[in-house]
């Protein structure tokens, strides 16, 4: 079996002390779309003619015309495994993980998200009576917190040599998913279809595999990567930025214990021996491309008793890129400083952004980094800050190409066809912030849109850029960078198919130089400008241009703690009234790569939705 000879790289970065290595896996997600040119009556089938399978020496040249499980999902041969094996996971699955520092985290396994609920980064709740307290020139305020967070797709490190056990149309339980031991669901198999989203590969963009095992599955994915290009990627990355208070947190920010987690955090978080530092969790991934399975027509095994195992499922995509894990360890001069940088900062829940400032708060910051690399070029060189850090994890991006790319996510999915979603939540933990006395306006910690599509969803390479600008005047910076927040070219590997929800993440500009707080949109209100798409035509088979409607759209604010207000609401979203576009289909945006249009969509002072032009 051929193996890939780019092995992840563990580098140790430091400039105080010395930290252990990192480790670990998350969520976020990425579906693919097909957009057929006609709609047909005819009865589709996710594998080739009986004809063209008679013997194991025919070459199988028939395109599948199902190659996801979105497209699946949509077929009678769901319908008929959803009736056949639904029965098969008839409850969630809870997994409790406990840590050194007597933090613990439970995870759940389950065919549905809780009602209501959506997959996105991780989110902090208070849970218990917030306490104030007086420091010197500081108000402090210690809060109880429960930090969860739901996804449908995992994140590999290869922290245990998992990467060789990531491969498409594997079949595992969910004890064997979860365990670190990876135990392959053993039987003779039915052929089995891969099929590649890379868009510019010298040949055909699937392979079907005779015999599935791990062995011949790997050999079909190698034949992929031979068509890739090997070129580098274009495509957009983004951090996932998180201040770690105990193990737990830790290791729900970065996906540990969801997948493959075997072992236990070498590095625990004690607030009572280390209160003048801050561990900090950066998380920066790029994904170039997917490798997507389905079920066969005639099921994964011959013998049926094998299918209906409770609780069996099978990597349905795998998806390939760069992944960096880089732990950082902030040592201040005192336990007030330390405070008051989590207080300026995001606090512990997300960011999409690695622009630190703790100038402000002190200038004697000593930080130790430890860095992990899944993927892409080697010859790193240390990094003693995280502007270097920062630096580094962009050149590696920027020149890792798809030959390059390694396995960073993956979905399960189960025997009926239900995608495998987790649900994470830890134990309460406190969480304390300081601010100077004389207080000042609430600061927002991030922010989110949520986008309903009408009957013609997002190509999965059309890439499109949002922002958030003060003001209700019409126009934006040139350089969205200068914007108060931006979501730039935003998941270009994901397709929004009709008439589907999906979350977009936004961070702060890099060149904004106001002040990231309510008070800055609460003058003269503002508005989210939407660029004009892009799509090279053909991107996706058939498909010349893309046009992307948008039924309803709606904003969420989400604020940090404060001494006024230690739990704060967030302001916005799909279920209230504020920051809410709700257009329905006669007054839909619709947004044309040909015609190159945009939108601007303004809220007032009250955050209220004023229109859209």
């Amino acid at each position: 079996m051929k193996q890939f000879s780019n092995l992840p790289r563990l580098f140790v970065f430091r400039r105080a002390s010395l930290l252990p290595a990192l480790a670990l896996l998350w969520s976020t997600c990425a579906v693919a779309q097909a957009k057929p040119a006609a709609k047909s009556t005819a009865k589709l089938a996710t594998q080739p003619p009986p004809a063209l399978a008679t013997a194991a020496t025919t070459k199988l040249e028939a395109a599948p015309l199902v190659r996801n499980m979105e497209e699946y999902q949509k077929t009678p041969a769901y319908a008929k495994r959803k009736a056949a094996y639904d029965k098969s996971t008839p409850a969630p699955v809870v997994n409790k993980y406990s840590f050194k520092d007597g933090s613990s985290l439970a995870i759940t396994l389950d065919k549905k998200l809780p009602t209501g609920q959506l997959v996105g980064p991780p989110t902090s709740n208070t849970n218990g009576k917030v306490k104030k307290e007086t420091s010197g020139a500081y108000e402090c305020t210690v809060t109880p917190v429960v930090l969860s967070a739901n996804s449908n797709s995992f994140l590999n490190n290869d922290y245990s040599g998992s990467m060789a056990n990531i491969v498409p149309g594997l079949c595992y339980t969910y004890a064997n998913l979860t365990d670190g031991a990876w135990g392959q669901q053993p039987g003779s198999r039915y052929t089995t279809q891969l099929s590649c989203t890379q868009p510019n590969m010298s040949g055909k963009s699937y392979e079907y595999v005779p015999n599935p095992d791990q062995g011949t599955l790997q050999n079909g994915v190698n034949e992929l990567f031979k068509r890739v290009p090997n070129t580098t990627g274009n495509e957009s990355f983004f951090y996932q930025v998180s201040l770690a208070e105990t193990s737990a947190a830790y290791s729900l920010s970065i996906g540990a214990a969801a997948s493959g987690y075997g072992v236990s955090l070498a590095n625990t978080y004690s607030t009572s021996s280390q209160s003048n530092h801050v561990h900090m969790t950066i998380d920066a991934t790029k994904t170039m491309f997917s490798i997507t399975s389905t079920p066969p027509d005639s099921g994964f095994y011959k013998n049926p008793s094998i299918e209906a195992t409770p609780y069996l499922s099978f990597i349905s995509e795998v998806q390939y890129g760069v992944r960096v894990l880089a732990n950082a360890d902030l040592t201040f001069s005192s336990e007030q400083e330390a405070d008051q940088f989590k207080a300026s900062y995001s606090g512990f829940g997300f960011s999409a952004s690695l622009g630190v400032d703790y100038g402000s708060v002190s200038s004697n910051v000593q930080t130790t980094i430890n860095s992990y690399i899944i993927g892409g070029p080697g010859g790193v060189s240390v990094a003693y800050s995280l502007k270097d850090l920062k630096a580094q994890i962009e050149k590696i991006f920027a020149t890792c190409t798809y030959k390059q790319a390694r396995p960073i996510k993956y979905k399960a999915s189960t025997m009926s066809g239900d995608v495998l979603n987790t649900t994470s939540i830890t134990d309460n933990f406190a969480v304390r912030t300081c601010i100077p006395a004389d207080g000042g306006s609430p600061t927002i910690s991030s922010v989110m849109a949520t986008v309903v599509q009408g009957s013609d969803g997002k190509e999965p390479h059309t890439g499109f850029i949002m922002e958030i600008v003060p003001g209700m005047t019409a126009g934006t910076p040139g350089d969205p960078e200068e914007c108060m927040f931006v979501s730039l070219n935003q998941n270009m590997n994901e397709a929004y198919t009709a008439n589907s929800t999906h979350s977009i993440i936004f961070r702060p500009g890099k060149k904004y130089k106001g002040k990231l707080d309510v008070a800055t949109l609460t003058k003269s209100g503002g508005h989210m400008y939407i660029w004009p798409i892009g799509y090279t035509p053909g991107s996706t088979p058939g498909v010349s241009f893309d046009v992307w409607d948008i039924t309803q759209l709606a904003i969420v604010i989400n604020l940090n703690p404060s001494p006024a207000n230690p739990n704060p609401t967030s302001i916005g979203g799909p279920t209230g009234t504020k920051l809410m576009w709700s257009l329905g289909q006669q007054n839909q945006l619709q947004l044309n790569s040909q015609q190159e249009n945009s939108y601007s969509l303004y809220f007032d002072a009250n955050f209220m939705a004023q229109g859209y032009k």
